[in-house]
């Protein structure tokens, strides 16, 4: 099992206070995507790296998940970690859940089992109707499935 990181806590929270108190400093604009930066190297890396990139790192904990930047799929894979106590006893799963009860929907429906429902569109597969449903509506920005 893994132990709170106390120090990744730290970081995290000092890391949203000090985006927080910069929001209203703001000058540099990203034409691409409007995105605001204090300076003109943030604005500058901005562009070189994430925006209109696509994303390169996938989280194989939670299969949806990606990011274009490590430092940011790291964090991810940290939090996710550190919140996570209950783990799926299926030898080689590896599935982890910050509930029992979340456990238990993953071996009643999806550990070790074909998913059932499939998109018309995209051929993307899901173990869950509701999955399924909520993919139509972002992805494809179909509301009534």
């Amino acid at each position: 099992m893994f132990m709170f990181n106390y120090y990744l806590l730290i970081q995290v929270q000092f890391y949203c206070v000090t985006v927080a108190s910069f929001v209203s400093n703001n000058k540099f604009k990203c034409k691409k995507c409007g995105r605001m930066y204090q300076t003109k190297n943030s604005l500058k890396s901005h562009v070189e790296v994430i925006c209109g990139k696509l994303p390169q790192f996938k989280c194989d904990l939670c299969n949806q998940k990606t990011f274009k930047q490590k430092g940011n799929y790291k964090l991810h894979l940290l939090l996710l970690l550190c919140s996570r106590k209950y783990v799926c006893p299926t030898p080689n799963c590896n599935r982890s859940y910050s509930n029992k009860s979340s456990v238990r929907q993953h071996l009643r429906f999806e550990c070790q089992k074909e998913p059932q429902f499939y998109c018309i569109i995209c051929s993307k597969q899901f173990f869950r109707k509701t999955s399924l449903k909520s993919h139509m509506g972002i992805i494809h920005k179909l509301l009534d499935v």
